[in-house]
């Protein structure tokens, strides 16, 4: 999934799933006035605002934060991959093949678990047709609940049909990684971040909703590279050790 551009300067950041949206506000002092970015979960300020409905939390991150952020990322990334290459490429397709893995079965699990909902659906419209037939269901309660089960059955099929078309997919897709070590070549220092350059490495952003720790504010933030998804810190230094 691309990253959507929200701004001239910044592509915003997908917040678990769901899209950012970028407020920006005049900050007005004796030097002049600047403008300060940020960026808020759409689903909170939708549901709340115009839904009444708090599905999500109102969490957020400063523009000039998370720019910070994925700038000393990537400075990283070009400090320790260029002089281990074959490392990590080994790291990352081995964490590929993990995480595809267990992908793969909880889809598997989830086709056997509607399929088996699926042959119970017919044994119910089978019941309920007996049962109206023999009067003991009125034609109107027939209706109505051989409908509910035929629309749930229906979209069970498209659901089962869709896992199998992800389940043959995942099981013969490979992590390029060549592709993503290309661009990594092509840079030997990124002093300052372009949407040219944050389009090139990363496929999006999540940021996740804070958490208080005596006191402080500490907020998970999860880079997805191109090609390679996420990068793991502490696994990256290791190649250099």
């Amino acid at each position: 999934m691309a990253i959507p551009v929200c701004s001239p300067a910044w592509p915003t950041a997908p917040i678990v799933g769901v899209n950012c949206i970028i407020h920006t506000r005049a900050i007005k002092n004796k030097w002049g006035t600047r403008y300060e970015g940020s960026y808020s979960c759409s689903e909170y300020r939708k549901n709340v605002q115009y839904l009444q409905n708090r599905k999500c939390t109102c969490h957020f991150i400063r523009e000039s934060q998370l720019e910070q952020l994925v700038l000393e990322e990537l400075r990283q990334l070009l400090r320790y991959i260029p002089k281990h290459e074959k490392q990590f490429a080994r790291l990352v397709m081995d964490r590929s093949v993990q995480e595809q893995k267990r992908d793969t079965v909880a889809k598997k699990r989830a086709a056997v678990k509607h399929r088996q909902r699926i042959v119970e659906l017919d044994m119910l419209i089978e019941r309920l047709y007996v049962d109206n037939v023999s009067g003991r269901v009125p034609d109107e309660r027939y209706e109505k609940m051989s409908a509910k089960f035929e629309a749930e059955q229906a979209t069970l099929k498209e659901t089962v049909a869709a896992l199998e078309s992800e389940i043959a997919g995942e099981e013969s897709q490979a992590v390029n990684v060549d592709r993503f070590l290309s661009v990594v070549r092509r840079y030997t220092e990124i002093e300052k971040l372009t949407p040219a350059i944050v389009h090139e490495f990363i496929d999006r952003i999540i940021v996740y909703e804070p958490e208080q720790a005596r006191g402080d504010r500490r907020q998970k933030i999860e880079i997805i590279y191109n090609n390679v998804g996420a990068v793991d810190r502490l696994a990256l230094m290791g190649l250099g050790a």
